[in-house]
């Protein structure tokens, strides 16, 4: 037995300042090199949702929804199937209610997307198809809503 205890001084303000060094934070958005390069990825992935409606000789088919880093991408395929060209001019992602109730008021809630490999004034050929990659901030869907995609 000793009386003297063995004495080492620890200075933790150096581990501190490295774990700081270390610490990232989840909130931080990516940029769009990141996204632009994630898209890509996306393109090539096989599909795994056959979602889709027709509507005046045009069909939009939900392909693939993959998550990452806090973004949704959203790959979508838009088919024409008349002769005639089609324009796209917008995009639109919103939830609406399942059951719409007489006298009630209606909350859409509207999702911009981030990104996107479409340029806004491009045009579908007639008897022609494209493939899309819309990117949005991830949400969430509460029971009794729908997601509603408008283009």
């Amino acid at each position: 037995y000793s009386a003297l205890l063995p004495y080492q001084a620890i200075d933790l303000r150096q581990e501190e300042l490295a774990e700081k060094a270390k610490v990232q934070f989840k909130s931080q958005q990516l940029n769009l090199p990141v996204i632009r390069q994630t898209a890509a990825s996306v393109l090539g992935q096989k599909d795994f949702l056959h979602v889709h409606t027709n509507s005046q000789h045009m069909r939009l088919r939900v392909q693939a929804i993959y998550q990452s880093a806090g973004m949704l991408y959203f790959k979508l395929s838009l088919i024409n199937r008349s002769n005639l060209p089609y324009g796209i001019d917008f995009c639109r992602f919103y939830s609406i209610d399942n059951k719409k109730v007489k006298r009630t008021a209606e909350q859409e809630s509207d999702k911009r997307p981030v990104y996107s490999t479409l340029d806004t004034s491009t045009t579908i050929g007639g008897k022609q198809s494209m493939e899309l990659i819309y990117v949005v901030h991830q949400f969430k869907i509460s029971d009794g809503k729908q997601m509603v995609i408008e283009i």
